[in-house]
């Protein structure tokens, strides 16, 4: 169970939390916080589960998916390009990388356990009415510790609070038993035309 030893930050969703200019300008076109019927989905790989893919696609595999929270794993390795220059000579995996492992954990359970779509595909990018786990607000982090090439990282997630599609997690990135990086934050599923703005705009002109 993640503490605010881990998190500094408040395990609540408040009033103001919902009404900030982040989340009003995201979900501008909602008259309401959505409250849909959550569908659960079981799929044999991360990628059925995520529209992210290789060089972004920041988790390697899943170890266990519960109600409310989440384990994945994630391997360092030479190969991935933001290393490149970070740091040439001295390779470290940058802190908003760290984040990015955290909310596509976070992700992942969303299109399993509270995910508004009963038929769901992430291979088809135009599949999908509606858009997970889409980044709202990040409440608060800590580094406490460099992650190299070669390094396995043992994430864990933890849906704190809800509030219709908006939900609020802890999560903590380790290497060999070691909180490296712990963090608070706020994911939204969202209509997947406001994601895709000017390019879903578009394609309804040219269907007219």
């Amino acid at each position: 169970m993640l503490t605010q030893a881990f998190c500094n930050c408040d395990v609540t969703i408040s009033k103001s939390c919902l009404k900030s200019p982040v989340t009003n300008g995201i979900l501008k076109n909602r008259d309401s916080i959505m409250a849909l019927p959550d569908h659960q989905h079981h799929f044999p790989n991360v990628e059925d589960y995520l529209h992210h893919r290789a060089p972004y696609l920041m988790v390697g595999g899943i170890a266990e998916i519960g109600d409310r929270s989440i384990q994945t794993t994630t391997r360092i390795t030479d190969e991935m390009d933001f290393l490149r220059g970070h740091f040439p000579g001295s390779p470290v995996v940058p802190g908003a990388m760290l984040q990015e492992v955290t909310t596509q954990s976070a992700g992942i359970l969303l299109a399993a356990r509270f995910n508004p779509m009963e038929e769901y595909n992430t291979h088809d990018p135009v599949f999908n009415e509606y858009a997970l786990g889409v980044l709202i607000r990040v409440k608060g982090a800590r580094f406490r510790g460099f992650v190299r090439p070669g390094d396995l990282l043992h994430t864990t997630v933890e849906l704190i609070e809800r509030v219709g599609d908006v939900f609020e997690f802890q999560g903590r990135v380790s290497v060999n038993g070691k909180v490296v990086m712990s963090n608070c934050f706020q994911l939204a599923n969202i209509p997947s035309t406001t994601l895709q703005g000017v390019v879903a705009a578009a394609r309804e002109n040219a269907a007219v």
